[in-house]
């Protein structure tokens, strides 16, 4: 989180969207006890688990009971809402043959 950062939606932070630290992966399941961000292995066999601290920043005492979602997507420079980031689109991946699809 920045001190920039406001919270205001849509946001008007200006800054690396990818730069938190409340978000952070790790490859084994002990980010409660280590919040180093790791880079995931992705090796399609070991996950990656991610982790993310939520602040409340209101006057309002939360209930605990919203929801959080986390999108993430394949790094590319033609990204599309929300085909890249919901699954919904399919590509090859490059390590098997070309019949066989993946979901991103």
């Amino acid at each position: 989180m920045s001190e920039r950062d406001l919270g205001d939606e849509p946001s008007i932070y200006d800054g690396p969207q990818y730069l938190s630290d409340d978000i952070w992966c790790r490859n084994q399941n002990n980010g409660l006890t280590n919040a180093t961000y790791q880079n995931p292995i992705n090796d399609g066999i070991n996950p990656t688990y991610v982790y993310v601290r939520v602040r409340n920043r209101e006057k309002y005492v939360s209930q605990g009971t919203a929801d959080l979602k986390l999108y993430w997507s394949k790094a590319a420079t033609n990204l599309t809402w929300p085909q890249h980031w919901d699954r919904s689109i399919t590509m090859p991946h490059p390590a098997v043959t070309a019949q066989s699809q993946w979901k991103i």
